[in-house]
């Protein structure tokens, strides 16, 4: 029988490839579903969720009023105060 020649990269690459594929496989048959990690996250972090949400709407309040600065008189007594 023919001796079968693997190049040297080659066989290198194939077993540093083994532990991603490995992990790759067990990630797909083992993770939650997007609906069920979204869910999770709600049960535990909804404060901070929220939180955050309130945070980015005061944001875009404040950054809103900065580019209309004619007609806004809370955004001058903010910034005086700063």
């Amino acid at each position: 029988p023919p001796k079968v020649k693997i190049p040297m990269h080659v066989f290198v690459f194939g077993v540093a490839s083994v532990p991603g594929v490995a992990y790759a496989l067990y990630w797909k048959r083992n993770h939650d579903s997007d609906e069920a990690f979204e869910q999770k996250l709600q049960e535990n972090f909804h404060s901070n969720i929220q939180g955050n949400r309130d945070k980015k709407q005061d944001m875009v309040k404040f950054f809103q009023a900065m580019k209309d600065q004619n007609n806004n008189p809370e955004h001058d007594k903010k910034m005086m105060s700063i």
